[in-house]
C-alpha cells in the first residue's frame, strides 16, 4: 500500500513478506530493513482507543467473564494497530475484506494457530456490532478449515482400575462423580453440600461455562460415597 505522507510503500510483516517482496525488486531499489522486518506495531490512536476502552466496557456491561473480555480486547488492538501501519483508521469503514487480509497478511503469514484465527473473527464480530452496530455477513470472513481429531477415550476396564486403585474415599468419590456426570474440573471443585438434592436424586451444577446452571441425575451409589 502506498503512503502519501511518508512516500514509501507498506507491506504487512510476517516471516514470508519480506523475501517475496524485495527478491521482486530491482537491486537499486532503496530498502529499508529497519522497518521491513520488524514485528512492531503503531500504537493506537486516540480514536481507535476510545473505540476499544468503549468496547471493552460493552462486554463487561454484559458480565463477560474477565479472560474473554481481555482476549476480545487484545484481538481488536493488534487488528486496529495492524491497519494503523497502512493509515487506515476509520473504523466505520472497515469490511469484511480488510478482516481477510489481516488474517492472511497477519495471523496466517505469522503461522498462529486455527483457534487464535477463529477468535480473532469472533471478536472482530463483536466489535463491529457493539461500536458501531452493524455486521459483517458470516459467509464474507475467510475461516479457517477445522480439525477433526478423535479424542482418547478410557475403556471401562481402566476407568474401573483407576478408581479401584484410589484409596481416598474423597477422590474416589471426586472421580466417580467426573466420569458419571462429565463434570469439568472447575465445576467439581466448586460442588457444595447443598447442591445435592437427595430427594429428587439430582445434582445441581451452578454457573457452569458460559454462566449456566444445569441439573444432573446422581445414583445411590454415589449418595452413599
Amino acid at each position: 500500500m502506498w503512503n502519501a505522507r511518508l512516500g514509501v510503500w507498506l507491506f504487512p510483516v510476517s516471516r514470508y513478506s519480506h523475501t517475496i517482496v524485495k527478491g521482486c525488486l530491482p537491486g537499486a531499489t532503496r530498502w529499508d530493513d529497519r522497518t521491513s522486518v520488524s514485528d512492531r506495531l503503531p500504537e493506537l490512536e486516540d480514536l481507535s482507543r476510545q473505540a476499544v476502552t468503549r468496547f471493552t466496557k460493552w462486554l463487561e456491561h454484559k458480565r463477560y467473564r474477565s479472560n474473554t473480555v481481555v482476549t476480545n480486547r487484545d484481538a481488536v488492538t493488534v487488528f486496529l494497530r495492524f491497519w494503523q501501519q497502512f493509515g487506515k483508521f476509520r473504523i466505520d469503514q472497515f469490511t469484511a475484506d480488510d478482516i481477510n487480509t489481516f488474517n492472511f497478511d497477519d495471523v496466517v503469514a505469522n503461522g498462529y494457530s486455527r483457534s487464535y484465527h477463529n477468535q480473532l473473527v469472533n471478536a472482530l464480530k463483536l466489535f463491529l456490532h457493539a461500536v458501531e452496530n452493524r455486521s459483517v455477513l458470516p459467509e464474507s470472513i475467510e475461516r479457517p478449515r477445522g480439525d477433526f481429531r478423535l479424542p482418547h477415550l478410557l475403556s471401562k476396564e481402566e476407568v474401573k482400575r483407576i478408581i479401584e486403585r484410589t484409596a481416598n474415599p474423597k477422590h474416589r468419590t471426586m472421580l466417580i462423580r467426573i466420569y458419571a456426570c462429565g463434570l469439568r474440573r472447575g465445576e467439581l471443585l466448586a460442588l457444595r453440600l447443598e447442591d445435592i438434592d437427595s430427594n429428587r436424586k439430582v445434582l445441581w451444577i451452578r454457573c457452569g461455562k458460559g454462566a449456566r446452571d444445569r441439573m444432573l441425575p446422581r445414583s445411590e451409589k454415589v449418595l452413599v460415597l
